[in-house]
């Protein structure tokens, strides 16, 4: 990783494993549990984000994960209520469990395509969940669902902050097991988590972007690709390996960001997210304005409008 970005804290080796278990299960929480694979007809093909804005349930995501032609064409949403460890995954006694919605119960915004290019967006999009649904109900009950809208501001300011910790959250395809049969679809999904710093952020017109560093010389166990990350939660957070630290609460981590686009083949590897300014100044705003307007729901959407992504 870059060591001369003034955004640097002075740490090598980060990672969540060296944590207690008391402070890596108060960590996993905050910063997991948000956190959800996207599986349209039961395959894996994204991760989204659980939040609530105005008292409205939704996933925050990437675009080119709604706009892809599996999404498109799927009858049903399916996703994870449940995390495990992976003590208690081994175990035969666990019961896993999933949860899925008929698509043409859902809304998007954007509700047409916006996406410009696949490396630089814009990148951003919210799935409407209705309340009072079993799919709604189902997650409420086990995950946390992030309140996009409190204090964008103190968010936004966080990446300037010089010891701000990335933390980059999402399903890589690679880690999933599938299989199929007779009568269903049976898998394991595994959320994964990488620590970062020597990031930089950086600014195209009206949006920002953040390059997470992928250091494979870092020791840490990483993904030899982040497909299916796109649409994975970016958070800033206070160093949880300082010593001194024995609680993370709510003010020590702010969503910033939402993966979408890799580049993992050039010298310095990096996963790329859109910064606090694109999903708090540019992004809220328009989301809060369209979830005022009355819609129906969605249905069909039509195929010469698809775009060929880059996961």
């Amino acid at each position: 990783m870059s060591s001369d970005s003034e955004n640097a804290p002075n740490l090598e080796n980060l990672s969540l494993e060296k944590l207690s278990p008391e402070l890596m299960a108060q960590v996993s929480q905050a910063l997991a549990y948000p956190v959800i694979p996207l599986c349209p007809d039961g395959r894996q093909l994204g991760s989204g984000v659980l939040v609530e804005v105005d008292g409205v349930s939704g996933i925050l995501t990437a675009e080119h994960v709604i706009f892809d032609e599996r999404f498109q064409k799927a009858t049903g949403l399916w996703t994870v209520p449940h995390l495990y460890s992976e003590e208690a995954r081994d175990k035969p006694t666990t019961h896993f469990t999933s949860t899925n919605i008929q698509m043409d119960l859902l809304r998007w915004f954007p509700e047409t395509p916006q996406l410009n290019s696949t490396e630089w967006g814009p990148d951003l999009a919210f799935i409407r969940i209705p309340k009072g649904t079993k799919f709604e109900t189902s997650l409420r009950a086990v995950r946390n669902f992030y309140s996009l809208a409190r204090g964008p501001d103190s968010r936004i300011r966080t990446l300037n902050e010089r010891d701000t910790i990335l933390a980059v959250i999402g399903a890589p395809g690679e880690t999933s097991q599938v299989t199929a049969t007779l009568t269903d679809i049976r898998g394991v999904l595994q959320v994964t988590a990488f620590l970062a710093a020597g990031f930089e952020p950086k600014a195209r017109g009206e949006y920002d972007y953040v390059d997470v560093p992928v250091d494979y010389e870092s020791g840490v166990k990483l993904p030899k690709s982040f497909v299916a990350v796109s649409g994975g939660a970016v958070w800033s957070l206070v160093n949880p390996q300082n010593p001194d630290m024995h609680e993370f609460i709510s003010t020590d981590y702010a969503l910033v960001g939402i993966a979408f686009y890799q580049d993992l083949e050039s010298p310095e590897p990096f996963v790329r997210s859109h910064g606090a300014i694109s999903l708090y100044k540019k992004f809220l705003p328009e989301l809060r304005e369209w979830l005022q307007k009355p819609g129906e729901i969605k249905t069909s959407f039509s195929a010469s409008l698809f775009r060929k992504q880059e996961s």
